[in-house]
């Protein structure tokens, strides 16, 4: 019975041990972590740049939202304002090559990457991507997947934000 109690008590005391030095503060980059972060006003670098591309490949791609959809050159429109944080758009998608991955740009910056096909599917739109203005959309799909190779298809939409 001695021996139990003694076990139970050692468990205890590792345990407390093991919470007691997991939650404590670690000052040793303390003042690296509160130190302000260096200036750099140059924008981000995009992911992929689309302006010399057209249409190609096969298949469809569009926007869809309460305005409607993208179909032939349309652009939806979408309303937020300062205190939206997150919203979401729907795609459609038809006769797009299924077997290649699709990587799908917001304003050039990776988004998400998607097996598309015959398909419907919502993108996050929050930060910059909310911000009043023309934002566009690109699907690509690369020779072997591959974001250096060359693209196989290219598709584009674009979408309308506008204050509540």
């Amino acid at each position: 019975m001695k021996k139990k109690i003694i076990c139970a008590l050692m468990v205890c005391a590792l345990s407390l041990g093991c919470l007691i030095a997991c939650s404590g503060n670690d000052t040793t980059n303390a003042s690296a972590e509160t130190a302000a972060p260096a200036a750099d006003d140059s924008a981000p670098e995009k992911d992929f740049i689309g302006d010399s591309y057209s249409d190609t490949g096969d298949g469809t791609f569009l926007l869809v939202n309460a305005s409607g959809t993208t179909e032939n050159g349309n652009i939806i429109v979408v309303y937020a304002d300062a205190d939206t944080t997150l919203m979401q758009i729907g795609y459609e998608t038809s006769g797009i090559n299924g077997g290649s991955l699709s990587h799908i740009y917001i304003d050039g910056m990776l988004s998400t990457k998607e097996q598309l096909g015959d398909s419907q599917g919502s993108l996050d739109l929050s930060g910059d991507f909310l911000s009043t203005g023309t934002h566009k959309v690109e699907v690509v799909q690369y020779e072997g997947d591959n974001t250096g190779g060359t693209v196989t298809m290219y598709k584009a939409a674009s979408y309308d934000v506008k204050e509540k």
